[in-house]
């Protein structure tokens, strides 16, 4: 990740954001995780993948409705990607399930430049989205 990355975002959200997401990962790879994140035009991507067995784009959609499990074995609430879907959406982005380079989940949340001002946040960091 680029050092002067912009993170004007509320701490709790984006952490949220990123541990759902991360933590999902981490679920379900087989032996490796990766977070990248870039500067765009149009904000800010931050991708996650792993090399675990992915998700069928037809099951892309319902994973990310609350409480859906592909799994009912494994842990879990099946509430991570949706409250990320939810924070990304907040701040006026965007989450996409994609497959990643290494065949496994790729997990993009675009978001826009300027967090703060999409969020009402204010200086203090309190978020109202």
């Amino acid at each position: 990740m680029p050092e002067n990355l912009p993170l004007a975002a509320n701490e709790g959200d984006l952490l949220e954001l990123l541990g759902s997401i991360l933590d999902n990962a981490t679920n379900w790879a087989a032996t490796r995780v990766r977070l990248l994140a870039e500067a765009t035009d149009g904000g800010v991507v931050r991708r996650s993948e792993d090399d675990g067995p992915g998700i069928s784009p037809m099951a892309r959609r319902a994973t990310l409705s609350r409480g859906v499990r592909l799994d009912p074995e494994r842990s879990g609430t099946g509430l991570g990607l949706a409250i990320a879907q939810g924070i990304a959406a907040a701040y006026g982005g965007a989450l996409a399930l994609e497959t990643g380079e290494w065949e496994g989940l790729c997990v993009r949340v675009t978001l826009p430049g300027d967090w703060e001002a999409a969020s009402g946040s204010s200086k203090k960091g309190k978020s109202q989205p």
